[in-house]
Protein backbone atom coordinates (compact mmCIF):
# COMPACT_ATOMS: atom_id res chain seq x y z
CA UNK A 1 0.00 0.00 0.00
CA UNK A 2 1.40 3.39 -0.99
CA UNK A 3 1.79 6.06 1.65
CA UNK A 4 -0.17 9.24 1.03
CA UNK A 5 -0.19 12.70 2.56
CA UNK A 6 -3.14 14.98 2.98
CA UNK A 7 -2.46 18.60 3.83
CA UNK A 8 -5.03 20.68 5.67
CA UNK A 9 -4.50 24.24 6.77
CA UNK A 10 -5.52 24.52 10.41
CA UNK A 11 -4.60 28.10 11.14
CA UNK A 12 -2.16 30.89 10.73
CA UNK A 13 -0.73 32.67 13.76
CA UNK A 14 0.44 36.23 13.88
CA UNK A 15 -0.29 39.42 15.71
CA UNK A 16 -2.09 38.58 18.90
CA UNK A 17 -5.27 37.44 20.51
CA UNK A 18 -7.53 40.02 22.02
CA UNK A 19 -9.16 38.38 25.00
CA UNK A 20 -10.37 38.94 28.49
CA UNK A 21 -9.65 36.61 31.37
CA UNK A 22 -6.71 34.70 32.75
CA UNK A 23 -4.56 31.72 31.93
CA UNK A 24 -3.69 29.83 35.13
CA UNK A 25 -0.57 27.67 35.50
CA UNK A 26 -0.57 25.09 38.29
CA UNK A 27 2.92 23.90 39.23
CA UNK A 28 3.78 20.54 40.78
CA UNK A 29 4.81 22.29 44.01
CA UNK A 30 1.18 23.42 44.48
CA UNK A 31 1.68 27.04 43.47
CA UNK A 32 -0.57 28.77 40.96
CA UNK A 33 0.33 31.62 38.60
CA UNK A 34 -2.18 33.75 36.70
CA UNK A 35 -1.38 35.52 33.45
CA UNK A 36 -3.82 37.99 31.89
CA UNK A 37 -4.74 36.86 28.36
CA UNK A 38 -4.35 40.42 27.04
CA UNK A 39 -0.67 40.20 28.04
CA UNK A 40 -0.07 37.00 26.01
CA UNK A 41 0.83 37.21 22.32
CA UNK A 42 1.06 33.44 21.81
CA UNK A 43 1.89 30.09 23.41
CA UNK A 44 4.43 27.69 21.91
CA UNK A 45 4.46 24.05 22.97
CA UNK A 46 7.99 22.70 22.57
CA UNK A 47 9.34 19.27 23.46
CA UNK A 48 10.97 20.61 26.64
CA UNK A 49 8.23 22.93 27.82
CA UNK A 50 5.77 25.73 27.22
CA UNK A 51 7.04 29.12 26.01
CA UNK A 52 4.85 32.17 26.63
CA UNK A 53 5.45 35.11 24.31
CA UNK A 54 4.11 38.21 26.01
CA UNK A 55 2.58 41.25 24.28
CA UNK A 56 5.88 43.13 24.75
CA UNK A 57 7.68 40.25 22.90
CA UNK A 58 9.44 39.06 26.06
CA UNK A 59 9.33 35.32 26.65
CA UNK A 60 9.05 33.09 29.68
CA UNK A 61 9.28 29.32 29.75
CA UNK A 62 7.71 26.67 31.93
CA UNK A 63 9.24 23.20 31.95
CA UNK A 64 6.74 20.36 31.62
CA UNK A 65 8.39 18.72 34.63
CA UNK A 66 7.29 21.71 36.75
CA UNK A 67 3.84 22.11 35.21
CA UNK A 68 0.97 20.03 36.54
CA UNK A 69 -1.69 21.59 34.25
CA UNK A 70 -3.01 24.92 33.00
CA UNK A 71 -6.52 26.26 32.49
CA UNK A 72 -8.39 29.18 30.99
CA UNK A 73 -10.94 30.90 33.19
CA UNK A 74 -13.40 33.68 32.36
CA UNK A 75 -12.19 34.01 28.81
CA UNK A 76 -13.99 35.65 25.93
CA UNK A 77 -12.05 35.78 22.67
CA UNK A 78 -13.00 38.77 20.59
CA UNK A 79 -10.53 38.94 17.69
CA UNK A 80 -7.83 36.90 16.03
CA UNK A 81 -5.58 38.47 13.41
CA UNK A 82 -4.40 35.76 10.99
CA UNK A 83 -1.59 36.03 8.46
CA UNK A 84 -2.52 35.06 4.93
CA UNK A 85 -0.83 31.91 3.66
CA UNK A 86 -1.35 32.66 -0.02
CA UNK A 87 2.41 32.94 -0.46
CA UNK A 88 3.13 29.42 0.86
CA UNK A 89 2.54 26.11 -0.87
CA UNK A 90 3.14 22.72 0.70
CA UNK A 91 2.93 19.54 -1.34
CA UNK A 92 4.24 16.00 -1.24
CA UNK A 93 6.06 13.51 -3.41
CA UNK A 94 4.00 10.43 -2.57
CA UNK A 95 6.50 7.88 -3.84
CA UNK A 96 9.49 9.20 -1.90
CA UNK A 97 7.93 10.43 1.39
CA UNK A 98 9.03 14.00 0.73
CA UNK A 99 7.35 17.28 1.61
CA UNK A 100 8.22 20.32 -0.48
CA UNK A 101 7.58 23.83 0.78
CA UNK A 102 7.72 26.96 -1.37
CA UNK A 103 7.31 30.44 0.02
CA UNK A 104 7.49 33.87 -1.58
CA UNK A 105 9.52 34.94 1.47
CA UNK A 106 12.63 33.48 3.02
CA UNK A 107 11.73 30.82 5.57
CA UNK A 108 13.65 31.33 8.81
CA UNK A 109 12.63 28.17 10.61
CA UNK A 110 10.62 25.02 9.99
CA UNK A 111 9.50 22.76 12.83
CA UNK A 112 7.64 19.46 12.67
CA UNK A 113 5.76 18.29 15.79
CA UNK A 114 3.74 15.22 16.62
CA UNK A 115 0.38 15.65 18.36
CA UNK A 116 2.02 15.15 21.76
CA UNK A 117 3.93 18.39 21.17
CA UNK A 118 7.30 16.68 20.68
CA UNK A 119 9.63 18.45 18.28
CA UNK A 120 10.61 15.91 15.63
CA UNK A 121 12.43 18.09 13.12
CA UNK A 122 13.97 21.56 13.16
CA UNK A 123 15.39 23.22 10.06
CA UNK A 124 16.61 26.78 9.54
CA UNK A 125 16.71 26.91 5.74
CA UNK A 126 17.09 30.70 5.16
CA UNK A 127 15.62 29.93 1.72
CA UNK A 128 12.30 30.21 -0.08
CA UNK A 129 12.20 26.50 -1.03
CA UNK A 130 12.96 23.33 0.92
CA UNK A 131 12.27 19.61 0.64
CA UNK A 132 11.94 17.53 3.80
CA UNK A 133 12.03 13.75 4.15
CA UNK A 134 9.33 12.24 6.38
CA UNK A 135 10.18 8.61 5.62
CA UNK A 136 11.32 7.99 9.23
CA UNK A 137 7.90 8.87 10.66
CA UNK A 138 4.97 6.51 11.14
CA UNK A 139 1.49 7.11 9.78
CA UNK A 140 -0.31 9.78 11.75
CA UNK A 141 -1.01 13.48 12.15
CA UNK A 142 1.81 16.01 12.38
CA UNK A 143 1.95 19.79 12.76
CA UNK A 144 4.27 21.83 10.56
CA UNK A 145 5.35 25.34 11.71
CA UNK A 146 6.79 27.59 8.99
CA UNK A 147 8.30 30.87 10.22
CA UNK A 148 8.99 33.77 7.86
CA UNK A 149 8.88 37.56 8.03
CA UNK A 150 5.07 37.51 8.25
CA UNK A 151 4.88 35.26 11.31
CA UNK A 152 4.36 31.56 11.92
CA UNK A 153 2.21 29.58 9.52
CA UNK A 154 0.82 26.30 10.83
CA UNK A 155 -0.27 23.36 8.72
CA UNK A 156 -1.57 19.95 9.74
CA UNK A 157 -0.11 17.00 7.83
CA UNK A 158 -1.71 13.57 7.77
CA UNK A 159 0.62 10.78 6.73
CA UNK A 160 -1.09 7.56 5.61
Amino acid sequence: MKKRFIFLIIGILSGGISAQGNLYFYQNDGSKTACNLDAIKWLTFLAEGLVITHADNSESAISYTDLRFFSLNDYNFTTIEPVRAENISVYSDFANDLISIKNEQTMNEIRLYNLQGQLLMLRQPQASEITLSVSDYTSGVYILHIADGNGIHIQKIIKH
